[in-house]
């Protein structure tokens, strides 16, 4: 049991200490590991603290700078801690004769699951007189206490310890000192160096995300650019009322000649309302034009429905439509034909207008009873309703990106874009 806590404290420090980038991404797995290599219900017995030099170089010449970086792990688990004592590696303190401390810097700590690592980078100089000869680093002494916690999270702490650092070799004036066991052209990163590499990195991920989302925005624009294009060439009729509000006008009315036909009967100036109105909805069906004038301050003339504007009295738009039984009894010839479909619904309407403009303007008003003129309205009620729904903002907004694709098909003869 004692063998695997002192492997895994080993691999630890070994990979801290000569792994560079690798130590870092490598601590927790390596702890890990170490930890499940014992048996349960064994005892494992840690290390309370380890300490290991790392020099940048192993050979200088005086006045050269160097980099020597100290890495230190100790034991901190739920039930004991060890507390070292850093004021004595502070950059601005330490003495390492006959090397001068110019300056210095600490990572942040490392937490594994049974140890935490701390890590300090100094920059030295030679400032002795010997030449062509292994110098010796003098032995530093951490001294730490092991704090033990019981019951209450009370805290017992133990008498100061001291560890000595084992000795490290600078070859002065020449490639490498006598007894170098490991020689690397490249020193490895310390701990601040990786974390300062991570924080780079993720800037530069936020602004490759930024730089993502604006170009995406930019192509989605002109895309939409050029769907329009087609729209431009062609001169669209003035629509100062959107078609969603007119056929909502258009249900009022029809609701309010269904109230009045309730209270006095079927008079002919109601039968002329319910015809102005099913005109509207049957140039809707045909997918043409109404015609719209702004009506603020002109009295609505007979057939003309008022579209209110945004704000009560003001932007009133007055809504019409030429549509006769003759010109839809045409146009739904034409959809049959063609096998679009919406002949059904054309069929419906041009039955209603025909009983309204019998009742309205007929000679033989009277042969035109009540119950048909209800069926009437109630299929141009049901007509209106499909008619709203194939209005709504969405379904307008599908419908005009497809006819926008299709519009950018290949022609057949010259394979060029419609647009």
């Amino acid at each position: 049991m004692y063998r695997n806590a002192c492997v895994a404290t080993g691999s630890v420090m070994l990979a801290l200490t000569f792994g560079g980038s690798a130590a870092a991404a490598g601590l927790a797995q390596v702890a890990t590991s170490a930890a499940g290599a014992a048996t349960p219900g064994e005892a494992v017995t840690l290390e309370p603290i380890e300490c290991g030099w790392r020099a940048s170089t192993g050979a200088i010449r005086a006045g050269e700078l160097f980099t020597l970086v100290l890495t230190c792990s100790v034991v901190e688990t739920a039930s004991t801690t060890v507390v070292p004592d850093r004021s004595r590696l502070d950059p601005g303190v330490l003495q390492i004769s006959p090397f001068e401390v110019v300056r210095g810097a600490q990572a942040n700590d490392v937490r594994t699951g049974t140890r935490r690592f701390f890590q300090y980078e100094y920059t030295l100089r030679y400032v002795g007189e010997d030449f062509g000869k292994d110098v010796s680093l003098p032995p530093l002494t951490v001294s730490y206490r092991v704090q033990s916690r019981v019951q209450q999270d009370a805290a017992l702490e133990g008498r100061e310890r001291q560890y000595i650092l084992p000795a490290l070799v600078i070859r002065i004036l020449s490639l490498v000192p006598a007894v170098a066991a490991n020689i690397r052209d490249q020193p490895a990163d310390s701990l601040r160096q990786i974390e300062t590499r991570r924080l780079r990195a993720n800037v530069f991920r936020v602004i490759a995300g930024s730089l993502y989302v604006v170009g995406a925005f930019v192509v989605m624009s002109g895309l939409m650019r050029a769907l329009r294009t087609r729209r431009r060439q062609t001169p669209a009729a003035t629509a100062l009322a959107s078609d969603g509000a007119i056929l909502r006008r258009v249900s009022e009315e029809l609701d309010q000649v269904r109230r009045l036909r309730a209270s006095a009967g079927w008079l002919d100036a109601l039968a002329g309302r319910a015809l102005a109105a099913l005109r509207v909805v049957a140039t809707f069906a045909v997918s043409h034009p109404v015609t719209q004038v702004r009506g603020h301050g002109i009295r609505p003339a007979d057939g003309q429905l008022v579209v209110p504007g945004r704000w009560p009295g003001r932007n009133e738009t007055l809504v019409s439509s030429s549509m006769t039984p003759v010109t839809l009894a045409a146009e739904r010839r034409r959809i049959e034909d063609a096998g679009t479909g919406g002949a059904r619904r054309l069929a419906d309407l041009d039955g209603a207008m025909n009983r309204f403009a019998a009742r309205a303007y007929g000679r033989d008003a009277g042969a035109i009873d009540d119950a048909a003129l209800d069926a009437a309205l109630d299929a141009g009620a049901r007509a209106l309703d499909q008619l709203r729904r194939e209005h709504t903002w969405l379904a307008t907004k599908r419908r005009a990106m497809v006819a926008s694709l299709v519009r950018l098909k290949p022609d057949n003869a010259g394979g060029a874009a419609r647009v």
